[in-house]
């Protein structure tokens, strides 16, 4: 389903820039780039927990974990190391609600828990029976408040300290 999620953002994004037209750019290098820093370190943490969930057999070659392991490790570094990905990824976020809470200006579908994360943050005690979990749309509010929970709290602290800009961003919160 994020394949062809993907897929689809990144044809319009084609689409659009056929007639010059750039403004889909940023979302797709961010869904893209935390993506590929997600899934590729998860695939290298999966491949290797399975390896050792084997025991002494899992160092053996003929096991098959070493070729699958040295065709998906330096995933991890291609186009980028994962984490400048990621860094790049949580710019974009930061931007939005930078962006947001300046002018109040509109953000894409993804992102539009944004606009409410005051109010998100003030929902407290939900999540305690079965029916709530099973819910899609409580999930995807409980998604929403561990983002903006999450956004809120290192975006202030970012803005509040005393640091350079650059020692902010590139040694203290990356």
């Amino acid at each position: 389903m994020t394949g062809n999620f993907l897929r689809d953002r990144f044809r319009d994004m084609l689409d659009d820039v056929n007639q010059m037209k750039f403004d889909k750019m940023d979302l797709v290098h961010h869904l893209l780039s935390g993506c590929k820093a997600k899934f590729t370190e998860d695939a290298c943490d999966g491949i290797d927990k399975c390896r050792r969930s084997t025991g002494g057999a899992g160092f053996l070659s003929n096991a098959g974990f070493t070729d699958i392991y040295q065709t998906v490790s330096a995933n991890p570094t291609f186009e980028g190391e994962n984490t400048v990905m990621l860094l790049q990824s949580v710019k974009y976020v930061f931007k939005l609600y930078k962006n947001f809470k300046k002018d109040g200006k509109p953000l894409p579908e993804l992102f539009s828990y944004i606009t409410n994360i005051d109010k998100l943050l003030q929902i407290k005690g939900r999540g305690s029976k079965i029916e709530e979990l099973l819910d899609l749309n409580f999930l995807k509010e409980a998604m929403a408040v561990r983002a903006g929970s999450l956004l809120k709290e290192v975006y202030e602290l970012i803005a509040n300290s005393k640091e350079s800009q650059l020692a902010k961003e590139n040694e203290i919160y990356a």
